[in-house]
């Protein structure tokens, strides 16, 4: 019966009994071992090496989003992207859709990178999806990891909501 049962737990659970308490059977999972050529690192399957590997991760392409409130006046807003970032790809700027009006849509906004004047007054509305082929606005720009990236804003109306999401590698 007991040879049974265990039988019965291997089968079900893929697992081996190790030892028996009080009839009730300890289970371990039996050791899986890779074989030789086994891939170790993530991404080896492909049959890239592992600096290949590295090289792909180190070029892919991040994101990082702001929800900012704009006020009426002007805003400066800080933007803080990652130590690591060494190249600004671009921006997208997207409108909350329940408040864009011709009267809340910021009326200008400027982009300066380490005292670079990137975007000078522009309406946000040409950088949104409605006017982009791609993805994102395409403005790169060198970084260093420790870059002073401010976008200012002007409106004349009332407090609304605008998300900024900055493309970088």
């Amino acid at each position: 019966m007991k040879d049974l049962r265990r039988i019965e737990i291997e089968q079900v659970t893929g697992l081996k009994p190790v030892q028996t308490v009080m009839g009730t059977p300890r289970l371990r999972r039996a050791a899986v071992k890779s074989g030789i050529g086994t891939p170790q690192f993530p991404g080896a399957q492909s049959g890239m090496t592992i600096d290949q590997i590295r090289d792909v991760m180190v070029n892919a392409k991040r994101l990082k989003g702001f929800n900012l409130t704009i006020d009426a006046g002007t805003t400066i807003t800080d933007i803080k992207l990652s130590g690591n970032a060494r190249l600004l790809l671009g921006l997208a700027i997207l409108l909350v859709p329940a408040m864009v009006t011709a009267d809340t849509i910021p009326d200008t906004i400027n982009l300066t990178v380490n005292n670079d004047i990137v975007i000078d007054t522009t309406n946000p509305k040409f950088l949104s999806p409605e006017f982009c082929d791609e993805e994102y606005y395409y403005i790169p720009r060198p970084l260093s990891g420790t870059d002073q990236i401010t976008l200012t804003t002007v409106s004349a109306a009332v407090s609304q909501k605008m998300r900024v999401v900055f493309y970088y590698l």
